[in-house]
This record gives C-alpha cells, sequence and structure tokens, in this order.
C-alpha cells in the first residue's frame, strides 16, 4: 500500500510542477533521440549492405570450387558430395542457390558499343525469382526470362551500351579452354545500383552461361545457403568444411579474407573446393563500418556527458528548490524512506515522458533524413537503399540505449534524492 500511494503522490507533484522538470526532460529527450538516430541509421547502413552483398553474391554461406587450369572459371563437378554434406548440417538452410560465374573478361556489345562486365552471373531464374523481383528497376523487370535468353544489366552498363528493354546484346566470354565464345541475350530489365556491388555486373541463365563456356549443363561455381534463423555462421562454416573434406579436396579453413587471398594463390592440380562465409566476403566494408563505430561511440560518450552534467546540474537546483517541502513533509510524518521513493517515483515519471518525447523526436529526424538523398557523396551508394539511408530499429538496439540512458541518468537522480531524503527535519526546515 506505501508504494501505491508513493506512486500516486509522485504523479500528483509531476503533474503539477511539471514546469520544473521542463529542461529536464528536454535534455533527457535531446540525448536520447540523437543516440537512437545514430544507432538506428548505423544499424540501417549496416543492413543495406549485408542484403546488397546477399544479392550480389547469392547466400550467406557458401562452396565454391575452382578448377587451377580453367585459369579463373569456378567449377563444382561432385554435386553429390556437396549435398551430402549439407544435410549433415545441424541447421538446415532455408534455401540454396546455383551459380556459375564468369569474372572480369566478359564483354557485352551493342550497336557497336561494349561495356566489359566485371561480374557475369548464370542464375537459375526460378530459384532466385523473389530476389530479383525485389532489384530497383530503371526498366523492365524480372518477368519472362524462362526461356533462358533473357538478360539483366545494370543502368551504367545500359548507359555505356546505349541499350534499353528488348534491345538484344551480345555477350563474349572465353571457353574453360581459352577460346573465345558468343551467345545474343535480350535485355528484360536494367536495375539501379551504382554500389561497389552493382557496377558492371549483368546476369542470364546458368545452363546458358554453361554452354558458352563449354561446361555441363548442371556444372555451376558456388553454391550459395540462406538461412532464416539468426545462426553463427563461422560455426556452420567449420561443420561443413569439416563434412566435404572427407570426400573432396579442400583448402584450409578460411576465416580471413587474407586466408582466401593466400590459398588462390596456391598451385593444385584440379578442382579445390572452399567454404566461406559472406561475412569474409565483405570483411573490408564491415571494417569501414567499424570505424564508423568507432566514431558513434566517441560521439556517445561526449553526448552522454552533456546529458548527464545537464540533469545533475538540473536536478540538484530541483531539489535545493524543495528542501522546504521536503521538511514540510518529514513534519507531516513521513519517513525517510517514503521521500526517497516519492523522489524516486518523479525520476522514473521523468524518465518514461523523456523516452517518449525522444523516440517521436528521433522518427522525426529519421523521416526527414530520408528525405534526402545522398547519391553525390562517392562510394556512400552501399549505405542506401534507393539513394536513401533508411533505419533499421532492432529491439537490442533499443534496449541498449535505454539501457545506456538508465547508467547516465539514474546516478545523476539518485544521489540527490538519497540526500535529500536524509536532511535532517531541522536543516530541512531552516533552508
Amino acid at each position: 500500500m506505501k508504494t501505491v500511494n508513493r506512486v500516486k503522490l509522485a504523479v500528483r507533484y509531476f503533474s503539477g510542477h511539471y514546469r520544473r522538470y521542463i529542461f529536464l526532460i528536454l535534455a533527457v529527450s535531446f540525448g536520447f533521440a540523437i543516440i537512437t538516430t545514430m544507432t538506428s541509421l548505423a544499424a540501417g547502413m549496416y543492413d543495406n549492405v549485408y542484403r546488397a552483398a546477399q544479392q550480389h553474391y547469392g547466400g550467406q554461406l557458401f562452396v565454391l570450387g575452382f578448377h587451377k587450369q580453367y585459369g579463373h572459371l569456378g567449377l563444382i563437378r561432385d554435386d553429390q558430395a556437396v549435398m551430402d554434406a549439407v544435410r549433415k548440417l545441424d541447421v538446415q538452410p532455408d534455401r540454396m542457390v546455383k551459380r556459375t560465374l564468369f569474372f572480369a573478361d566478359g564483354i557485352l556489345y551493342f550497336a557497336g558499343n561494349s561495356s566489359r562486365q566485371k561480374n557475369v552471373y548464370g542464375v537459375d531464374w526460378d530459384v532466385e525469382a523473389d530476389d530479383f523481383a525485389k532489384l530497383d528497376y530503371s526498366e523492365g523487370g524480372s518477368a519472362n526470362l524462362s526461356d533462358g535468353k533473357g538478360i539483366i544489366i545494370s543502368e551504367p552498363v545500359a548507359e555505356q551500351l546505349g541499350a534499353r528493354v528488348g534491345d538484344d546484346v551480345v555477350l563474349k566470354v572465353r571457353t574453360k579452354t581459352g577460346q573465345n565464345n558468343t551467345g545474343t541475350f535480350v535485355i528484360k530489365g536494367i536495375f539501379r545500383d551504382e554500389s561497389i556491388f552493382g557496377y558492371y555486373k549483368c546476369y542470364v541463365d546458368r545452363r546458358e552461361l554453361n554452354n558458352l563456356l563449354a561446361f555441363e549443363e548442371e556444372d555451376y561455381f558456388s553454391l550459395g545457403l540462406y538461412f532464416n534463423n539468426a545462426v553463427d555462421a563461422s560455426e556452420l562454416s567449420f561443420q561443413l568444411h569439416s563434412e566435404l573434406e572427407k570426400k573432396l579436396p579442400m583448402s584450409s579453413f578460411i576465416t580471413r579474407k587474407e586466408e582466401y587471398t593466400f590459398e588462390q594463390g596456391m598451385h593444385w592440380e584440379g578442382i579445390r573446393h572452399f567454404v566461406m562465409t559472406l561475412e569474409i566476403f565483405v570483411s573490408q566494408v564491415s571494417e569501414l563500418l567499424t570505424a564508423m563505430n568507432l566514431v558513434s561511440y566517441f560521439l556517445y560518450i561526449m553526448i552522454s556527458l552533456i546529458v548527464l552534467v545537464s540533469v545533475s546540474v538540473t536536478y540538484r537546483l530541483i531539489i535545493h528548490e524543495r528542501t522546504a517541502e521536503i521538511g514540510t513533509m518529514r513534519s507531516m510524518g513521513f519517513q525517510r524512506g517514503d521521500i526517497l521513493g516519492i523522489l524516486l517515483g518523479e525520476a522514473l515519471l521523468v524518465f518514461a515522458v523523456s523516452l517518449v518525447i525522444g523516440a517521436l523526436l528521433s522518427l522525426l529526424v529519421l523521416w526527414i533524413i530520408s528525405l534526402f538523398s545522398f547519391s553525390f557523396i562517392p562510394g556512400f551508394e552501399i549505405f542506401m537503399t534507393k539513394g536513401r539511408l533508411l533505419p533499421l530499429f532492432t529491439i537490442s538496439d533499443i534496449l541498449s540505449n535505454i539501457g545506456l540512458l538508465i547508467i547516465i541518468i539514474f546516478p545523476a537522480l539518485l544521489i540527490p534524492s538519497f540526500r535529500a531524503s536524509r536532511l535532517e527535519l531541522t536543516k530541512a526546515l531552516g533552508d
């Protein structure tokens, strides 16, 4: 019952004297809004990079095969051994994607113009239909690709060629034994992507690309695994590598991009298989994000110090103004615990109101930011969705931000409240 009464008194005092707390609420709200804005934008940027990388590489965990004698061409022939190893994983993939990849020597020709491709992907349109439907198309789309003669190209490639949807383009590649070979494809879609993942790449049917490269129809270079649940990709990577090692020639277990590059430089005969996680492929971007996070942490500390000082000074002034009032409450029979409970109840109300206002302010700031395009910043496209910075709110980040605010604010509120509740009656009345 005592607790209920304390809460009622705290609510009554706060609602009747809220003007005293306006500056305090504004300080806390501002700090929470800034921190929430920064963390949600950082999470959104990382999520955009991760999703773009997933679409670019075709999965979250990969089995790759390289035939050294075919130069840079990748090849997996023993599909049964690979599938058997996947079936033994503790967590089964939600989806599996097979791709053939021809690297930097693919060239597209149209009307006397040419465009050298950084990546030519052979994909199974039916398996990846949902992924290609989500691309940001400036023209056309991912429909009507079942005949195998369609091609999807990036906007920079279309501009370089001067081509549009419906035009026939010629793709030139080199076969596994080094001869030039060409195929004609119809442009079905032109997608916008000016990030490092989007420039100078195109997608064609996997079996058509295999035919141009003189591979078998069902050959592929990479098997990408998608997982619905949050999984430890590194642990699954080790498990998959261990299973494949029993049946296939494998590289060493790869944990860093440098190890992958080193293994690629080694000599071997025939096909050697690699197991990679998406995090390894995007490790350089992740390092950039880590550096950005370090800057964010520094800003968090600065903002936290400003909020701490503002709250501490403001609340001490509020408590000082209420000294005589606290003395009156003591003379009426309120115990020290009662006074402390009432003061902490008011502090909780200040905290709750500040969270709501701070969250609303953060949403307003994020909405304003989303109205502007940051495409003019070189290399920044990788962090954006359709040219816009979009936030991502996660439960862990929100709880972390609230926890950070609690750590900052409550010592600044608790210590003055505790001291005020311990004032001697004569001193409190005398002030």
